[in-house]
């Protein structure tokens, strides 16, 4: 597609997807690769319902290292799991929640600073019971990254045939998440997706246009209402790719590392001295 290779914007009001399944499938990176096992981490993004009878709550968890042999560092998907609760009031949700995603994070041996999560729709209140859950078993527990994907773009630059930074490129921290993923698949660091399977399925149906002059990626609202289902497996899959990114995955350019003093990435000994109304204090102007 012309306006991802060379770097023109999309018409306005034209209907185009950001991924497909040949951009995928000429990736060629299903099969998982021969690693360098001094130095595979495990990542998690997590992408929650709110309520009980919502979207689904999903955690993906990935591979991160080196191919044998090289200096290049890849991502590997291992497994999304659906977390299903029945729960009579938030609160009970909310503790069901963060028990089961400790739970399967531990036994993915998956650390509380190598896991991040969406925020956008509670302001942080399931990330709060994930980090209570979590510090009875590890003291950084509160080192979660809590993610607000309706935030600022970071100032990573756009793409290797557009140096502007993100900021200049993008609407919303969640458009950029999703282009991320167009140029990990094109640049041959994220393995393990079959587009045959429901993740490949949503990848490949979240329309853009531009938006005062920038991308914007269509919200989740209206996806839902075009194809009768949420992203929520493509969304997990993006937070545990900008994990990834912040873990040293490396494919756009010089990528820059993300400050750790935002709203959604707080230092942990910020997050042991807030009150719950600080959660709340979001860049947020809108949905996902």
């Amino acid at each position: 597609f012309p306006s991802h290779d060379i770097g023109r914007w999309p018409k306005s009001g034209f209907a185009q997807t950001i991924l497909t399944a040949d951009v995928i499938r000429n990736a060629d990176t299903y099969n998982e690769p021969i690693w360098d096992y001094n130095d595979i981490v495990k990542i998690a993004g997590f992408d929650t319902a709110f309520t009980a009878g919502g979207d689904r709550c999903v955690l993906t968890i990935r591979k991160l290292g080196y191919v044998r042999g090289t200096s290049q560092k890849v991502m590997y998907l291992m497994n999304q799991e659906v977390i299903q609760i029945a729960a009579g009031s938030s609160s009970e949700f909310d503790v069901q929640v963060a028990a089961k995603v400790v739970e399967l994070c531990r036994k993915y041996e998956v650390k509380p600073s190598k896991f991040g999560m969406d925020v956008s729709g509670d302001g942080g209140r399931i990330g709060q019971a994930i980090m209570r859950e979590w510090m009875r078993y590890d003291k950084d527990g509160a080192s979660i990254s809590l993610i607000s994907s309706m935030g600022r773009p970071t100032d990573r630059i756009a793409a290797d045939v557009d140096k502007r930074p993100c900021t200049e490129v993008y609407d919303r921290l969640i458009s950029e998440y999703w282009y991320s993923a167009f140029h990990g698949f094109k640049a041959r660091v994220i393995y393990g997706v079959e587009t045959s399977g429901e993740l490949g399925r949503e990848l490949c149906l979240r329309r853009y246009r531009t938006k005062n002059k920038k991308i914007s990626v269509e919200t989740k609202d209206d996806y839902k209402g075009r194809t009768g289902f949420s992203p929520d497996l493509a969304d997990s899959f993006l937070y545990a790719l900008e994990m990834s990114r912040r873990n040293g995955l490396a494919f756009i350019g010089n990528d820059k590392p993300v400050p750790t003093d935002r709203f959604w990435a707080r230092r942990e000994e910020q997050i042991k001295t807030m009150q719950d109304d600080d959660y709340y204090m979001s860049d947020d102007d809108g949905e996902d």
